[in-house]
């Protein structure tokens, strides 16, 4: 029976689907297998799709599994666990950002991230545009696996449940920073007039508390530590979602939108080219003034 390992920084892990951050996964996951689920708080044993044991993360335990149970085959997205000496790693890199931009604290995680790139069996990437980018800089091919949602994005169970907010409202999710580009949202002003503007997310640095501080005089409602399901209700009561970001890995929020049967938003940038397929997205261009049309 194979034995797979799959490691991450953070997991949310539901079997009849992928997650957010580790999609692969059910593409893995099939029958007369054993998966080890590795991340900082637990150890989960799956044989046969069925859960069989979690134990709290320890680095004895966690060696042992490496040392002793045979694994046929590993996944990380993760450079802490992708530096171990783990089996026929197959590694994800989310977005290629970190390499498009200088920054004397990343040289070091660079280098690590460039070694692990060379050592890696199968490298993994959530889109065309991050595999041109993997393409270029690495001189390696990926192969392309996009990203997937939980069951927490269920019309039906969320159909049953009321609304969290009353009023006639449009959201985007988003963390504070630049890329994001929430500050586009104050040249619409006068398009989104008959909304509220939600915003969900969490300040990530002195960027983001400049950001929230100049939109704090606008219509907006700040939101964060939202749940999956509390998210997932907000966006389907929305009246549509907005995605002005300027640069994303995948932009998991227009899946969740479309999940929901929500139209989008989306900004017109390349690294967002990949939603075009999907009917509710519409790009616009959020640097300008939308017209009625637009929306």
């Amino acid at each position: 029976m194979k034995k797979i390992l799959i490691t991450s920084h953070s997991f949310k892990f539901n079997l009849s689907g992928a997650s957010k951050r580790n999609f692969y996964i059910s593409k893995y996951l099939s029958k007369n297998c054993y998966v080890y689920l590795v991340d900082w708080n637990n150890i989960i044993l799956f044989k046969n799709l069925k859960k069989i044991y979690t134990y709290d993360f320890s680095w004895v335990r966690f060696l042992k599994i490496i040392l002793f149970e045979n694994i046929d085959s590993s996944f990380s997205d993760t450079i802490k666990f992708a530096l171990l000496p783990l089996t026929n790693l197959h590694f994800t890199i989310h977005d290629m950002r970190e390499w498009t931009t200088f920054s004397r604290k990343k040289i070091i995680k660079k280098m690590l991230l460039k070694y692990i790139v060379n050592k890696c069996k199968i490298l993994i990437t959530v889109s065309n545009f991050q595999k041109k980018k993997i393409k270029k800089i690495f001189k390696k091919d990926a192969y392309v696996i996009e990203n997937g949602l939980t069951d927490d994005w269920n019309v039906k169970q969320i159909k049953k449940k009321k609304r969290i907010i009353k009023k006639k409202y449009i959201v985007y999710v988003s963390n504070f920073i630049l890329s994001k580009n929430h500050l586009s949202l104050e040249k619409q002003k006068e398009i989104f007039r008959d909304y509220e503007i939600v915003l969900i997310g969490r300040v990530i640095d002195k960027d983001g508390e400049k950001i929230i501080n100049i939109l704090k005089k606008g219509k907006y409602i700040f939101m964060n530590n939202v749940s999956e399901k509390k998210l997932a209700n907000i966006i389907y009561y929305s009246e549509f979602v907005l995605f002005p970001s300027s640069y994303e890995g995948f932009g998991i929020p227009i899946l969740e939108a479309i999940r929901l049967n929500r139209k989008v938003l989306v900004n017109n940038v390349p690294s967002l080219a990949h939603c075009k397929k999907f009917e509710a997205v519409r790009y616009v261009k959020f640097n300008c003034k939308l017209k009625r049309s637009d929306v």
